[in-house]
């Protein structure tokens, strides 16, 4: 039963890989007849491994447990049309970005001088929903009982989906952490500020930073422009 189900998504794997093939075939076209664009080689392979086959695995995975569970296939397939949609309309900027589960909102714009934004964050989130998917189909094949003689294949099946569940729970659960540590420092941030926003201080008049890159750091300096308008001798200055 499982080798049924893995062969049925491997096929929908091939037509989605094939799609993504075309159409980077395409990107790296323009960029070839391009002078002004420069060509990331690296980014051609790494970003639809962690963008778009962790998100065909989810959803292959969903789709097949709702249909096996619901038994109706149009039904599934509402449910599925207003999740995704309930996610990029509601939910799109919510929870961190830990829902997007098509990778839409993660930051995949590789820099040259800093690579990928928060690589750890996007490989996480990414592991957690092809896990997620993977469990799905095992069980998936535990539900679909079309071989009475192969009970230990399906008892199996659970298991094992059952520890990818858990595993990708595990993964949440860090996601949320990564996720809830920088909100927490801009909470307590904002709470040391206000003790100080009644205090006499400075006006900024302006602030100028300029920011060269010399080849292995940046460098920058900083040209603050202020004036006392408190009535009062300050000995502390809060920037």
């Amino acid at each position: 039963i499982v080798d049924y189900l893995f062969g049925k998504t491997l096929a929908l794997f091939n037509v989605f890989i094939l799609l993504n093939i075309v159409l980077l075939g395409i990107a790296l076209i323009v960029g070839l007849t391009n002078p002004a664009i420069t060509i990331n080689v690296k980014a051609f392979f790494m970003l639809p491994l962690i963008s778009s086959v962790p998100s065909i695995v989810f959803t292959t995975g969903i789709s097949f447990l709702l249909v096996t569970v619901i038994r109706n296939q149009p039904i599934s397939i509402v449910l599925l049309v207003g999740v995704t949609g309930v996610q990029l309309i509601y939910y799109f900027d919510q929870f961190s970005n830990i829902l997007d589960f098509m990778a839409f909102r993660l930051s995949m714009m590789p820099s040259e001088m800093t690579g990928l934004v928060d690589m750890e964050f996007a490989l996480l989130q990414r592991a957690f929903y092809f896990l997620t998917g993977i469990a799905f189909l095992f069980i998936t094949g535990f539900l679909l009982d079309r071989l009475a003689g192969a009970k230990l294949a399906q008892r199996a099946s659970l298991v094992v989906g059952v520890a990818l569940l858990m595993l990708s729970g595990s993964i949440m659960i860090k996601l949320w952490q990564m996720r809830r540590g920088p909100i927490k420092q801009r909470e307590e941030m904002i709470a040391v500020n206000g003790q100080w926003a009644n205090a006499p201080n400075i006006d900024v008049l302006s602030h100028v930073i300029d920011v060269k890159w010399t080849g292995q750091e940046l460098a920058s300096t900083s040209d603050i422009r202020a004036t006392n308008n408190s009535g009062t001798l300050l000995d502390t200055i809060y920037l």
